[in-house]
């Protein structure tokens, strides 16, 4: 039996072992840094296999490494299983109908990327196991990827320096190897303190925080225009001062963040903003406190590890869809408005542009054979893998889990990631991590490690890791 059919087999006659855990991390949706329970699940799901857990690293609760085996090659595979907020709503229905109300939900797939991942690394576990290999296996648990940045906690604690290669993925809504680079990212609050005054009868004895706030989003503005041209500035208000108009502000605050294609350029652009914001309490009168709160490094792919994962990815196969999730699929194609195929990658899929809109027109989902594009492309987006990629030469697929044109964090995310189309691209990215782990130590003379880790020296660098945000940042819990 080949290795793909090893792995398919195995994953196959265990499918409902693993449906079972991302259905109940599903109906325990937790936020960033919270996710006790599917912590706890996916730990007992591993050890229950033979791994070693090593809990709390990188000082957060719900972060967590698992190790199976030992010596070299030593390969990682990364799991997330944080949800996001205000995204509650019952599994497979095609309106909105939320669980509970304003409540989390899993509208980015991370029930099933968590429960993929360590899918795969019990595969790759039991590969070794029957076929007498050396080398370790090693599972992470990475809490908070959305909006917390936990891989670049992990990273600053040296957790992936030793690893030979690392793989991960994410649902899609298309099956190909992840060729895109995507952005690095930095985040700040910036809180400024006045004095309050009544504005009619003492406007002389006010120190207006939120005029500071005003100041500082202007002098952004006139920023945006000295930017590198792949840097991005995003802002929000988090305390706009109070609803009285006739009080003068004491207290208001906004975040921003910062975007660019290197950590580099979005480090060296927040400072610039940090700048302005001082500069806006001075012309104010007000004193500005600056709070870190998160950031990715720029995911750089390792095209050594992306070709082989083309290669399982090929030998995997699509997936097969029967007439209920297609029936799913369009209802919940219909519940979606304006044009939903922006945004969407085709390059990755060998479609021409004609071609992709009119496989959208009469595809509901993705049933095409997928292969390695050698095309780069640069997504506007940002991911805490990109601190991984940093540190190890790292790999990832993209895997159909939902209808094409569903937009990731919405409503009808949350109600197909709980779904058979979700399950199935979840077994799908299991298969295809596996075969391509395996495949790595499968290969005794260790070539394809030390191409991947050749094209790392070039495209990265073996230097030491440089953490997006501050030393001294900690995880909130």
């Amino acid at each position: 039996m080949s290795l793909c059919k090893q792995i398919v087999s195995y994953l196959e006659e265990n499918r409902d072992v693993f449906i079972s855990a991302s259905c109940d991390i599903w109906d325990h949706p937790e936020l960033a840094f919270h996710e006790d329970y599917a912590c706890a699940r996916l730990t007992g799901l591993l050890e229950g296999e033979g791994f070693q857990i090593t809990p709390h690293v990188a000082g957060m609760s719900t972060a967590f490494v698992a190790q199976w085996g030992a010596g070299a090659p030593v390969v990682g595979i990364m799991g997330e299983y944080d949800a996001l907020p205000n995204l509650s709503q019952q599994a497979e229905h095609t309106e909105r109908a939320p669980i509970v109300e304003g409540g989390p939900g899993h509208g980015c797939g991370h029930n099933l990327l968590g429960t993929g991942s360590a899918a795969a690394a019990i595969a790759v576990r039991h590969y070794l196991e029957d076929h007498g290999l050396p080398g370790t296996v090693r599972f992470y648990g990475c809490p908070a990827e959305e909006g917390g940045s936990g891989k670049a906690y992990m990273a600053r604690a040296g957790l992936f320096q030793d690893l030979d290669a690392a793989f991960c993925w994410h649902p899609s809504r298309y099956l190909s190897p992840w060729m895109a680079r995507m952005n690095a990212i930095t985040a700040a609050e910036f809180w400024f303190q006045g004095v309050a005054a009544h504005a009619a009868s003492a406007p002389h004895m006010g120190r207006s925080a939120l005029d500071a706030c005003e100041l500082m989003n202007v002098g952004a503005n006139y920023l945006r225009e000295h930017l590198p041209p792949t840097a991005k500035l995003h802002y929000a208000y988090l305390d706009a001062g109070g609803k009285a108009p006739n009080i003068i502000p004491e207290r208001a605050g906004l975040k921003y963040i910062v975007r660019s294609s290197t950590i580099e350029d979005a480090v060296a652009v927040r400072k610039r903003v940090e700048d302005i914001a001082r500069g806006a309490a001075l012309m104010t009168g007000t004193t500005v406190s600056i709070r870190y709160t998160e950031g990715s490094s720029n995911y750089v792919p390792n095209i050594v590890l992306t070709q082989l994962m083309g290669q399982a990815v090929e030998e995997v196969g699509p997936i097969i869809y029967d007439e209920a999730d297609y029936a799913l699929a369009r209802k919940i194609r219909d519940s979606l408005s304006g044009d939903c195929t922006k945004g969407i990658a085709w390059e990755f899929t060998g479609l021409s542009a004609d071609e992709a809109r009119e496989y959208y027109q009469t595809h509901v989902l993705y049933d095409r054979p997928g292969k390695f594009i050698d095309r780069e492309y640069h997504a506007p987006a940002s991911t805490d893998v990109g601190d991984v990629s940093h540190c190890v030469p790292t790999a990832q697929v993209e895997v159909p889990c939902y209808t094409i044109g569903t937009p990731n964090h919405t409503w009808q995310m949350t109600a197909q990631t709980r779904s058979t189309i979700g399950q199935k691209g979840m077994l799908e990215a299991a298969k295809c991590i596996a075969v391509c782990a395996a495949k790595l130590f499968d290969d005794r003379d260790g070539g394809l490690i030390r191409a991947a880790r050749q094209e790392f020296e070039r495209t990265v660098g073996s230097g030491s890791y440089v953490c997006p945000f501050p030393d001294d940042l900690t995880p909130p819990r």
